[in-house]
């Protein structure tokens, strides 16, 4: 029995590696954000940010209080939101729609949302501006918001747009950034 006591020792850990090489995530498993889905006036909290969407609206030309005005493709969507862990380096800085295969990012262009500092307790309301190619708002589109362009192991919200019933008006206004719940 002593002769084959190390084989059956070796036999047994080779088991037990292959079962824990069998079991460990695969690499592109902890790549994958965190996803919390959303609907339309449900609040959702993420790792360090809890928001509503209020209101999704499409539109040929956007404006914005600051006298700034662009014509084209708008989807503009209408939020609140905040941090929850700190209002040190909380910014909404993910902001993404795809639609297909293509993905924008919420447009810099105007004062929005877009990479607006959060705090806790203080909730933020105001708009982020998607400026969209002609033709895009068929389909599904697919809002994606965190704190970071890198999601890698954090979390996003998500949140499914049924395009195709949007009324899409002729202006509309990207409304000012202001605290508190409205």
């Amino acid at each position: 029995m002593k002769r084959y006591l190390p084989w059956i020792i070796t036999v047994a850990l080779l088991g037990a590696a292959w079962m824990v090489a069998f079991a460990a995530p695969k690499d592109d498993m902890t790549l994958t954000p965190f996803t919390v889905t959303t609907q339309m006036d449900e609040e959702v909290v993420a790792r360090d940010f809890a928001l509503t969407v209020h209101d999704i609206r499409a539109a040929r030309t956007a404006t914005a209080p600051n006298d700034w005005r662009a014509e084209g493709t708008w989807l503009l969507v209408d939020l609140e939101a905040e941090a929850t862990l700190t209002q040190e380096g909380t910014l909404l800085n993910g902001a993404t729609l795809t639609i297909g295969e293509r993905t924008i990012r919420a447009s810099e262009r105007m004062p929005s949302m877009m990479e607006h500092r959060l705090v806790p307790g203080i909730p933020y309301r105001g708009t982020l501006a998607f400026e969209l190619p002609d033709g895009a708002l068929t389909g599904t589109g697919i809002l994606r918001l965190s704190t970071n362009d890198d999601t890698r192991g954090d979390s996003v919200a998500e949140m499914r747009i049924d395009l195709d019933s949007l009324n899409i008006e002729d202006v509309a206004a990207i409304h000012d950034t202001e605290w508190g719940r409205g």
